[in-house]
């Protein structure tokens, strides 16, 4: 906002106050707090108001400081102590992809996107063990780590109906870890809000939940990740939360899943949703190699078998189907795992969880039949099954996305700014990449891979009726890859992912998924407008 503070000063009074802030802020940005060089950086340099004019701060040297032009100018907010806070989970974020598409393997299939755990180790939190003992009803613990000696005492709180004991307690971040057994969730956008809220003085209506572990004492947070994510950018260095300390882990699982799903008391995306079904798969497994006398690394045992053990439970039978989901999306050998944005939004990446969730999983993952052969065995059709549709993300990854896609830019508003004559910078595949992960698009060009999938064992002659959505349970052939390959390389060329006068038509608006199957079907679309010079079906496929 216009300053007459800063229009009143003479270059040289300008300079100055530029050195005061300099020296003021220890020679870093106030937003990035990264190096500021008054020589290098003397022309990128922005002096900014910290509270705005419009939300009555004072157009005074106490309420300038000094950043980055580049920070200014992307900080997401216009107050410069927020800007600073949402700078921070950016900053994670950015460095978080980094360190994971160099070395995928160093993580589990449930940490590909930055959680509240690496923000508590950023920060130097996730440190210590809670030293704690119950005495009654009275829960005493010390932060001797600290070199805080005093005997701290609270009461305990114990629920009526569950008889699940818990406190309510304000923990160091040294104290505190992210739970990623019973909710793995990564921080997304939406902690932006929160930031925003927190700022603004507005109180929590409802505060964060964790679990002490009886066998190292930590303190994991499962509830109100991003809660806490906004007050330690924003500066905490303690979280208020309700402790759970005596408490059935896996029935924690449970309720914190049927509060998602069932209940709806928590917005989980689908993502999550899976996430928390393969950790109840992974727990019925082990009880499964208990009550069999298995040790943890023997796997003598089908899913049928699990299946007749837990008389054929419906919600195991939904647990095996996501944890099947869960390993083939976040495989380490996945080159498609870098571009699918599992918050479910696509802001940031071109292909939505929702979109990924409900074309190629749902399409490609065999949901009705549950698999005989033992889990130790490699050639079980569950593995097939993986390593099969590995290499199918890959073909795609390799022809679609790889070299093409610029994660630089977001994938928000570049119709409209190519329309209005803004999208220069946006290159043609990167446009590309954009059009064709569209949830209705990828269902239509998806859905041709599996027809030609499908055809292609009936002219074989091993085709099967029960087989149609069981097919990548059986191994390919070479020259059945060999379609597939040369198939997604026709759909990544297709012209009208290129045409920049479509933003103006047919891309200007969402189009249903009926419009998109008439343009596959018969290269027009409903109305009659000719979009592909020929039609996209199995059959003209194979013509080819």
């Amino acid at each position: 906002m216009h300053s007459p503070f800063l229009d009143s000063l003479s270059k040289e009074e300008r300079y100055n106050l530029v050195k005061r802030l300099f020296e003021q802020q220890q020679g870093k940005c106030f937003i990035c707090q990264k190096a500021i060089d008054l020589e290098l950086h003397n022309e990128s340099l922005d002096i900014d108001h910290i509270v705005p004019l419009a939300s009555n701060g004072k157009d005074t040297e106490t309420n300038f400081a000094l950043a980055h032009k580049s920070c200014n100018c992307s900080k997401g907010a216009s107050n410069l102590n927020v800007a600073r806070a949402i700078y921070k989970i950016r900053d994670l974020q950015d460095e978080f992809k980094t360190k994971y598409s160099e070395h995928p393997e160093n993580y589990s299939p449930t940490h590909t996107n930055a959680n509240l755990g690496d923000l508590l180790e950023k920060i130097g939190g996730s440190k210590h063990s809670l030293k704690y003992k119950i005495e009654g009803d009275v829960f005493k613990y010390s932060l001797a780590e600290l070199n805080d000696n005093r005997i701290y005492e609270l009461p305990i709180f114990t629920d009526k109906l569950s008889g699940v004991k818990s406190v309510f307690i304000e923990v160091p971040v040294e104290y505190c870890y992210h739970d990623d057994f019973i909710n793995p969730r990564s921080i997304n956008s939406s902690v932006e809000k929160l930031i925003k809220e927190f700022y603004e003085r507005r109180p929590q209506l409802q505060i964060s939940l964790a679990r002490i572990n009886a066998d190292e004492n930590k303190v994991y947070i499962f509830d109100g990740q991003h809660k806490s994510a906004a007050q330690i950018a924003l500066g905490a260095n303690k979280l208020f939360m309700r402790l759970f300390i005596d408490y059935d882990k896996n029935e924690l699982l449970l309720t914190n899943q049927r509060a998602g799903k069932e209940l709806k008391q928590i917005e989980f995306d689908k993502n999550i949703l899976i996430q928390l079904n393969s950790r109840v798969y992974q727990d019925m497994v082990e009880k499964y190699q208990n009550a069999h006398n298995l040790k943890a690394d023997e796997f003598k045992f089908s899913e049928t078998d699990l299946l007749n053990y837990f008389a054929n439970d419906s919600k195991l039978k939904a647990c095996i189907i996501d944890n099947q989901r869960n390993l083939v999306a976040k495989n380490a050998d996945n080159k498609l795992l870098q571009f699918i944005d599992f918050d479910g939004r696509g802001k940031n990446l071109p292909i939505s969880y929702d979109a990924y969730n409900s074309t190629f999983l749902s399409f490609f993952i065999d949901t009705k039949r549950f698999v005989s052969e033992t889990l130790e065995n490699e050639n079980n059709p569950r593995f097939i099954e993986l390593r099969q549709l590995t290499r199918l993300q890959n073909i795609i990854a390799d022809n679609m996305y790889i070299g093409k896609f610029d994660s630089s830019m977001e994938t928000a508003q570049i119709e409209s700014k190519i329309a209005n004559g803004k999208g220069n910078n946006i290159s043609d595949a990167h446009l590309a990449c954009f059009r064709y992960s569209k949830r209705e698009v990828m269902y239509c060009w998806l859905a041709v891979l599996k027809d030609i999938v499908n055809y292609y064992f009936t002219i074989i002659g091993k085709r099967k009726d029960e087989m149609v959505k069981n097919y990548f349970k059986i191994e390919f052939d070479e020259q059945l890859w060999e379609h597939i390959t040369n198939y997604v390389k026709r759909i990544a060329g297709l012209p009208l992912w290129i045409d920049r006068n479509l933003s103006e038509t047919i891309f200007a608006t969402k189009q249903s998924l009926e419009f998109w199957k008439s343009v596959f079907e018969t290269g027009k679309s409903p109305d009659g407008q000719q979009v592909l010079a020929v039609p996209l079906t199995y059959i003209t496929i194979f013509d080819k």
